[in-house]
């Protein structure tokens, strides 16, 4: 397999973005696409190309930001990759209250930083290490030995904090979403499958933060998502002339499937794999050793 498909294809198990920084424009973009505050000056784009022309073949470069974010950074070859960001833990609204008066950031509302953290998966750093290691067995090539952490949550940097709002507003992640409703709807008129699922998928982040997530709220995380995506697939099926008795008996079963799939563990989803369900998908991971935790 491919760098490209490798990445791909872990991408799409474990939802977490996986993105190849070969080029300076995809580095430009990339830190514009996961800056959504000014403090989080790694992300500029300087700063990125000064940290990648420093990032050696054989380490993995763990980064947490001041916000609880994780990011991996490896090469393949020459090539800098990036893993994240993603959340090590749910956030509550009390919690992100209680980093922003760590951080002295008064006009950055803890609703704003719910937000921004649930539309990132929750996965551990360990698992998301083992992807690493997949992707280089099934390449076969060796896998990165030294792991250098940088820590920017410590307040030992020389950074002058901003307390200023996000670049991105609760209002813009919101229009953000019906665009994605949009789209999905769009994809399913169109049987465009490929389209949308890829619609479904980042409109399933995107409204994680609605229920202003707790500790121990993931089903009910999942409910909700289910409950949208459900209702705007059903919209589209209507609009491409699905009959109403078909569109509802579809609809009970997406719900059931959804919820499930949704709920479904990071942890038990690689283990099917490792077992060799899915073609490409049980080669991958067999090569990469996916069986451990």
């Amino acid at each position: 397999m491919t760098l490209v498909e490798c990445c791909k294809l872990a991408q799409d198990i474990t939802r977490v973005p996986i993105t190849i920084l070969q080029t300076a424009v995809e580095r430009a973009e990339f830190c514009s696409q996961h800056q959504f505050h000014p403090i989080q000056e790694y992300l500029l784009p300087h700063n990125i190309e000064f940290f990648l022309e420093g990032l050696s073949s054989n380490e993995i470069v763990s980064v947490t930001d001041l916000f609880q974010l994780k990011l991996l950074f490896f090469r393949v070859n020459s090539v800098p990759v990036a893993i994240g960001p993603f959340c090590t833990e749910f956030f509550s609204l009390n919690d992100c209250e209680s980093l922003l008066r760590q951080l002295n950031l008064k006009n950055f509302s803890p609703s704003d930083l719910l937000a921004h953290r649930g539309q990132l998966s929750v996965s551990s750093e360990t698992h998301q290490r083992h992807i690493i290691h997949c992707l280089f067995h099934s390449m076969e090539m060796p896998v990165p030995e030294k792991i250098r952490e940088i820590n920017y949550n410590t307040k030992n940097i020389n950074t002058a904090f901003q307390d200023v709002e996000s670049n991105i507003s609760y209002a813009e992640l919101v229009e953000q979403r019906y665009g994605l409703e949009a789209s999905l709807m769009k994809a399913v008129e169109q049987g465009n499958v490929v389209k949308a699922l890829e619609s479904w998928t980042k409109l399933h982040n995107s409204v994680t933060f609605l229920n202003h997530l707790r500790l121990g709220q993931t089903l009910e995380g999942a409910r909700i998502s289910a409950s949208v995506t459900r209702t705007v697939i059903r919209i589209g099926a209507i609009h491409a002339g699905i009959p109403p008795v078909v569109n509802d008996h579809l609809s009970a079963w997406g719900r059931i499937c959804q919820l499930l799939f949704t709920a479904f563990s990071e942890k038990k989803l690689t283990a099917r794999l490792s077992r060799g369900d899915g073609r490409s998908g049980g080669l991958f991971w067999r090569n990469g050793g996916c069986g451990g935790s």
